[in-house]
Formats: structure tokens, C-alpha cells, sequence
């Protein structure tokens, strides 16, 4: 069969910024010759639509503000507490994560690394109002502003000089093509200093913006990754160590001074380089004299960002929890942590039209109606839900599977307030209701309790052979009533008669093939579709509950490492969200079209961040990060190409050509991740 692949700019160029591991998808979808036939399967597009709260990547600190880029998103928080940074403003969504961010009097100008720059007035922090956009062909990693331009590095694709003093009309006027991988820039004296991580360092004469040409070129020992001018002295972090230079002659500098140690992002204030050491660390070295930098102080935590702001005697570290680390350097030989910025961290949620149900230590409910401003409506007291394994929410009542079954009334969304709580002597992974009976997917297999009475559950029935069940779907069947417990263990995937609660029958065990086991099922009308770890989609036939038959693998696309999977399944469609089971690998959403329910086509992907489950309601996807926050995107099917008047020959028909753009994103920003 004919087919043509397609992607799109913005996705490309998020595929690029990925640096060293990215997630590309090109989809072939048929040619349709003449008018297309009503079955035919059209891709759906997935955009970023909204967004609430997100981890924290980078900071800038001015005027008693701290701007965060979060999530998607710039969030703008209040520093009137310094040890409690308190939120006040939010943009975004942006198509992608922010990359850098220089703020320059009172706009701010943050880099997306799919490629866009984006230009705010904050003047008023508390509304922050984009005043352009400008959209590039590249990734972009840093930004520095000299001038009236803004001088971009690319992660290869050079350095770009762009005109900013008429945002009206940014343009691209200048570019020079680093023969490494340029990932930092600073600016000085129209001078540009490139960080070009194995080329070393690359230094420009910028005086004429359209026309940058080289001067010189250092090779550092390590990894050029960011660099900063203060005065006649550049600060040069290779990985390995700190470097110092003057740079009076920038065409030849002179080496002053070097502090080993890891050194991934420079900030510099009163007279120190606070470091930003790896994913686990950051350091502070006094280098007022700059022959002899001094290590003043290191501070270990694993879950630190690089990217350091500060403002007084407060450094500001991005933190994957809380999103933000507040530590009060008085003393900066004893750095000591005083606070910090939370937002809630889930990795599952429940949704009932455009609001939605997070499991995040209480339970928090939050409107998405306004896809811009999503608020939190209400939250309940603490109740060690943690992250959550399933949220489902059933009329006025939430249902939590976590350590225990948590049963909510939601009844009043600002007062939300646990009623019940059933504990199953296992680990819950798992929920589904049907007739006032939750049924439990539990570490010791399915549990059947009544919840008639919320604040009284009965267990009314088990099978514990279906040992770590990890997702129930009940289904009712020409006319009986059945649970399929899709089981971690060897045992399979379980298919149960559970017309008597208290005595649950196997009807059919279907093996892993991969002795893995499934980690999710849904069930469409004739159809049980089950995740099998490390294989992919088992398609089962279940309209002979007497004949069990399982029709086709629909294998994992681009997930490598013996991925798993979790499903959902809305509007003749299934969504799965596939993981790698690696910490630091990408994950992605795939849609598949089930027009022909036996042979799923997959339609659409996105890659996104982790998380435990994702949700659909109407046209709209949510997807919980468990570092702290939820995406949405909308997924629709682009209008098809109009079909052309037939021509004069019945033979050669003109085509209609669907095609599908794949946007790719990642977890964090390069510069965020350690080098090797």
C-alpha cells in the first residue's frame, strides 16, 4: 500500500533539543484514492492546551520576584517571604518546556526549546502580558541580550543574532555556525562568548550583529556547557571544573584561575559562583580573587536542579520536591535550607467533564474549565494518599486507590472530606465500580467490596490467584457480569463471572507470552484490549465468553527496554500511555483508531513526562506528571484535503492525502542533565 509520512516543524525541532536521547515518530497513513471511504482512519493531532503547575527547571530572581519556568509554562512567584515563595502569576502553556530565560528591565524573554521565543512585559508581575512570539527553525538552549538583539544558541545549529528592538517585527539578521554543539552564550562589549560543549569555548566578535565573526577558540578539558562575563572575567563551567579567564584582549585570553569540582550552570553574586553541580548538588566558590577561586561550600541533595537564582542571602534551587528549595546563604559557608515552593505531585487523577481529581497527599480538585487559569476548587485534609495509583469518581463520591481504598465526598467540590476507608490487607493498585460494588486490584489479588454505605465497606468477595493485579475493567456481558484483572505476575490476564460478588469464577487465563504480565485492559463492546509488558496490545475476542480468542500483538512503537504500558479507552479510541520502566527515559501517548475493532491503527503520538495514567474527557487529554502538576492537550482530526474533481480517466484518480504532525517533547532541559 501507498503511504507518505509527514512531520511537523515545531516537533522536529523538540525532537533536536532532546540532546543525545530523543523520541521521533513519523506515522504512514494511506493514500486514499479518490473520495475517501467512510472507514477510512484520519490522524488526530495533539496540542498543548493547558496546564497545572509542573516541575520547576530554572530561575531568575528581580525586583522581589522569582520567575519559574514550570511545567510548560512561566509561573511568577512573590518573594515578599523569602522562604516562601508564594505564586501569584502564570503563563503558558508554551508547545514545550522553557529552555532559558533573561530578564532585561521590564520584559522578560523566555527561549521554548521547540524553537519559539517568547517576550513578556513584567513591568506588572502579577500580569504578566505577552507582548511577541517569534518562531524559529531550531532548538533553542540560551539567550543573551546586547543592544537591542538577542543572541540565540541553537544545540547545533549555531549561534543566531536576532533583532528585538521592534517586537513587532523580530527578525533573524545574523548566524554563525559553531562547529560544535553550542549550548551557552554570554554577551559583553559586542563580544559573544559560546559555550560549544566538545568544540570548547568560541568567542565572536558581535559589533556587527548581521556579520558575527570568530576571534579565537579555547578547547577546555571538558564539556563547554555555560558561560558567564562579569566585568573583564569570563566564568567557564566544563563539567569538570570552573574556569576563569581574562578577557580584556578577548582574541587572547588568559587563564587566571581554576576550581575543580563538578560545574554544569554559573550564577554569579557578590563576589561568588554559585555552581550548579549535576543532578545532585551545587557548590559555592568565592571568586573575588580571581586567580585563586576558593570552594566556600557544598551542599548534596539528589533531587536539586542546575539552574541557581539568587537574591540577598536566599538561593533559590529548582527541586523536584518541593518545586523550589529555598536556602538562606547568611552564611554561606553553611548553606541551610528554610523553605521552598510546593505544588501538588500526582501521578494519578480522576475527571468528570473539565474538572479533575488528584490524588496528591489530600485530595485536590481542580477546574479546568479555563484552560488558560485552571483553579483549585477545594482540597481535602491530608490522608497519606501519596501519589495515588487510581482515582475514580462516581456521582457525588471519589474513590482513591492507594495504600488503602480512601472513599471521598465530593458532593461539594470546595469541601471535599473522606467518609470511608477500606483497607484489603494489600497494597491497592487499582479501582472500578459498578452497582455499588468496588472491585479492587489489589498486591494480593481481586477484592470485591460493597460501598453501599461509604462510611461502612464489606468485602463481599476474592480471587487471589490474580496476584499484583494492577488494573480491573468490569464489563457487562450478554447479560452477566465479568472482571478482567490484567495481573503483574506470571499469571496473566484473568477473566472472572462475578454475577455472585462473594464468589468470583474463572472463566478464562490468558498467559504472558514474555512471562512479564499485563500491567492494564479495557474492554470495547466485542473486544478486551491488555497491555503486556515488554510485547505490547493483546487484541482478545470475547464474543464467545465459551471461545476466548486473542486475534492479534499490536507491538510497542519506539519504546525500547522492555517497555509497559496503561490504557483508556473514549470515543472509539485507545490511548496508551507507554514507559520504558527506565527513570530518565521518554514516555508517550499513542492513539489508536478502533474503526476495525480486531486490528487497532495508531493515529497520533505525543511524547510527554511520567506519569501513572491518562484520562480523557471529551476532546481533551490529561496527563498527570508526578513530579508535581497535569498537562491537557487536545487531540482532533485535521480536516482532510478537499477531494479534487475526478479526472476524465477512471484509472488514475487524484489522491487525498492524509497526514499526521508528531510534536515531541522531553523531561527536562539539557542543561539540566549531567553530561557524560
Amino acid at each position: 500500500m501507498l503511504s507518505i509520512l509527514s512531520t511537523h516543524p515545531r516537533a522536529t525541532r523538540a525532537i533536536l533539543a532532546a540532546v543525545g536521547f530523543c523520541l521521533s515518530s513519523l506515522i504512514a497513513l494511506p493514500l486514499v484514492l479518490g473520495q475517501p471511504a467512510a472507514s477510512a482512519v484520519v490522524a488526530v493531532n495533539v496540542t498543548p492546551l493547558a496546564r497545572y503547575s509542573g516541575g520547576t527547571y530554572l530561575i531568575e530572581v528581580q525586583g522581589g520576584y522569582a520567575f519559574a519556568a514550570e511545567g510548560f509554562g512561566l509561573t511568577v512567584l512573590d518573594l515578599a517571604v523569602p522562604s516562601q515563595p508564594t505564586p501569584v502569576a502564570a503563563t503558558g502553556p508554551f508547545y514545550s518546556a522553557i529552555t532559558s530565560l533573561a530578564l532585561s528591565g521590564g520584559l522578560a524573554y523566555a527561549t521554548e526549546g521547540a524553537g519559539t521565543l517568547h517576550v513578556f512585559d513584567i513591568s506588572d508581575p502579577i500580569h504578566p502580558l505577552e507582548l511577541a512570539t517569534f518562531d524559529t527553525t531550531y532548538a533553542l538552549t540560551d539567550i543573551a541580550l546586547e543592544g537591542g538583539y538577542a543572541f540565540v544558541t541553537t544545540n547545533g545549529d549555531g549561534l543566531r543574532v536576532l533583532s528585538v528592538s521592534d517586537l513587532n517585527a523580530i527578525a533573524e539578521i545574523g548566524h554563525y555556525n559553531t562547529p560544535g554543539t553550542d549550548l551557552s552564550v554570554a554577551v559583553a562589549g559586542g563580544i559573544a562568548y559560546v559555550a560549544d560543549r566538545g568544540s570548547g569555548l568560541r568567542i565572536l566578535n558581535v559589533s556587527d550583529p548581521a556579520h558575527p565573526t570568530s576571534l579565537t577558540a579555547i578547547d577546555t578539558p571538558g564539556d563547554a556547557v555555560d558561560v558567564q562575563v562579569q566585568g573583564q572575567t569570563l566564568f567557564l563551567a566544563d563539567g569538570t571544573a570552573l574556569r576563569l579567564y581574562d578577557v580584556t584582549n578577548p582574541a587572547a585570553p588568559i587563564t587566571q584561575g581554576v576550581w575543580s569540582g563538578g560545574a554544569w550552570k554559573i550564577t554569579l553574586a557578590g563576589g561568588r559562583a554559585f555552581l550548579g553541580a549535576g543532578p545532585t548538588a551545587f557548590s559555592i566558590v568565592d571568586v573575588s580573587d580571581v586567580s585563586a577561586p576558593v570552594l566556600v561550600a557544598s551542599r548534596s541533595d539528589q533531587h536539586i536542579g542546575n539552574h541557581l537564582a539568587v537574591a540577598g542571602n536566599y538561593l533559590y534551587a529548582p527541586h523536584q520536591s518541593p518545586n523550589i528549595k529555598v536556602y538562606d546563604i547568611g552564611d554561606p559557608a553553611t548553606p541551610v535550607a528554610v523553605g521552598g515552593y510546593t505544588t501538588p505531585g500526582t501521578c494519578q487523577l480522576g475527571v468528570d467533564d473539565t474538572t479533575l481529581y488528584l490524588a496528591t497527599g489530600p485530595l485536590t480538585i481542580v477546574d479546568f474549565a479555563d484552560p488558560q487559569h485552571p483553579t483549585v476548587v477545594g482540597q481535602s485534609s491530608p490522608h497519606g494518599l501519596g501519589q495515588g495509583n487510581r482515582v475514580r469518581v462516581v456521582g457525588s463520591r471519589a474513590y482513591v486507590a492507594s495504600d488503602q481504598l480512601h472513599i471521598f465526598d465530593v458532593s461539594d467540590p470546595a469541601d471535599p472530606h473522606r467518609v470511608g476507608l477500606f483497607d484489603p490487607l494489600g497494597f491497592v493498585w487499582d479501582v472500578d465500580l459498578m452497582n455499588n460494588l468496588a472491585y479492587l486490584g489489589t498486591a494480593s489479588g481481586l477484592v470485591i467490596v460493597d460501598v453501599t454505605n461509604p462510611t461502612n465497606p464489606i468485602e463481599e468477595g476474592s480471587y487471589t490467584e490474580a496476584l499484583d493485579a494492577r488494573r480491573v475493567w468490569v464489563a457487562a456481558l450478554n447479560g452477566s457480569l465479568y472482571a478482567f484483572v490484567a495481573s503483574r505476575s506470571s499469571g496473566g490476564l484473568f477473566i472472572l463471572n462475578v454475577d455472585v460478588p462473594s464468589e468470583p469464577t474463572l472463566v478464562a487465563q490468558i498467559a504472558s507470552l514474555t512471562s512479564n504480565g499485563y500491567t492494564d485492559v479495557v474492554v470495547a463492546d466485542d473486544y478486551a484490549y491488555a497491555v503486556e509488558t515488554g510485547a505490547g496490545i493483546r487484541v482478545i475476542d470475547i464474543r464467545d465468553m465459551a471461545h476466548i480468542t486473542t486475534v492479534r500483538t499490536v507491538p510497542f512503537v519506539h519504546s525500547p527496554g522492555g517497555p509497559f504500558g496503561l490504557l483508556n479507552l473514549a470515543g472509539g479510541r485507545l490511548f496508551l500511555l507507554t514507559k520504558s520502566g527506565v527513570p530518565t527515559d521518554l514516555e508517550s501517548v499513542r492513539i489508536y483508531d478502533l474503526g476495525n475493532p480486531d486490528d487497532p491503527v495508531e493515529v497520533s503520538a505525543y511524547a510527554e513526562v511520567q506519569g501513572k495514567t491518562v484520562e480523557v474527557a471529551g476532546a481533551t487529554l490529561y496527563i498527570p506528571d508526578c513530579g508535581g502538576g497535569v498537562q491537557a492537550f487536545s487531540f482532533v482530526a485535521p480536516i482532510p484535503t478537499p477531494t479534487p474533481t475526478p479526472q476524465a480517466s477512471p484509472t488514475a484518480p487524484s489522491p487525498v492525502v492524509y497526514r499526521i504532525f508528531v510534536p515531541s517533547v522531553w523531561r527536562e532541559p539539557y542543561s539540566d542533565i549531567a553530561l557524560p
